[in-house]
């Protein structure tokens, strides 16, 4: 792939540094198959975990997938798909529900959270702050989506997934709904945070709140809850 034009804007040398790189991404629906679609663009080598099927009522916020994939796993056929994309690259696959028995397969530079699911999150939370690994989370529902970059390396005091919990659980898809272009916005959002991270490029010590339909982006001060206790078990 012809990576001349983002050259352009980083350099080669950072370019090149992308290719050394692996970020893991658990969930790949409208978000974690959007995100990997773009880092594999960019020459990030990728590690994804889901369970799922491609399911047909999710259709409206898949990219990366076609018609063809419906029925089909999810992890399986995004790693076809995102090779077909991008021959280059080394996408390692993974069909597996996470939990605390498998979370080491997330093991990468940096990693993405595109669970959707609490529960998961923080088995992905207390993994990557056990290990210094930054971590991305990032989720919608309906109009609305978060982006926040865990990265306890960068700052002690940032806030983490648990410290947010009650601020990003936002409510359920089944309930309210989902709507394609904000999980577009939020994953390119946080491919953007984790391709900075890859390249040594500070993110925002912020919570970034998405409104779709508003066409917004608030960035919101969050800190360190004192009685955190997140990646010491």
């Amino acid at each position: 792939m012809d990576y001349s034009t983002t050259e352009i804007l980083i350099g080669k040398e950072k370019q090149e540094m992308l290719k050394t790189k692996t970020v893991s991404i658990i969930g790949l629906s409208g978000i974690g198959v959007t995100a990997a679609q773009i880092l594999v663009r960019n020459g990030v080598n990728l590690r994804i975990v889901d369970k799922e099927r491609v399911y047909e009522k999710e259709a409206p916020r898949y990219t990366t997938y076609i018609e063809d994939d419906i029925n089909k796993f999810k992890a399986k056929q995004a790693k076809k798909r995102l090779e077909e994309i991008n021959s280059e690259v080394k996408v390692k696959s993974f069909h597996e529900e996470l939990t605390k028995d498998n979370v080491f397969l997330l093991d990468a530079d940096v990693i993405i959270d595109a669970s959707n699911n609490f529960k998961t999150s923080k088995i992905v939370n207390n993994f990557a702050l056990s290990k210094d690994i930054p971590l991305i989370f990032a989720n919608h529902v309906g109009r609305k989506g978060h982006v926040l970059v865990v990265d306890r390396k960068q700052n002690k005091k940032g806030a983490c997934v648990e410290c947010l919990e009650e601020e990003l659980n936002i409510g359920s898809i089944k309930e309210d709904g989902a709507y394609g272009p904000t999980a577009m916005m939020v994953a390119a959002l946080a491919a953007n945070a984790a391709i900075k991270n890859l390249i040594g490029i500070e993110n925002v010590e912020q919570l970034l709140v998405i409104d779709a339909l508003k066409t917004e982006v608030r960035h919101k001060n969050v800190e360190k809850k004192r009685t955190c206790k997140a990646g010491k078990n």
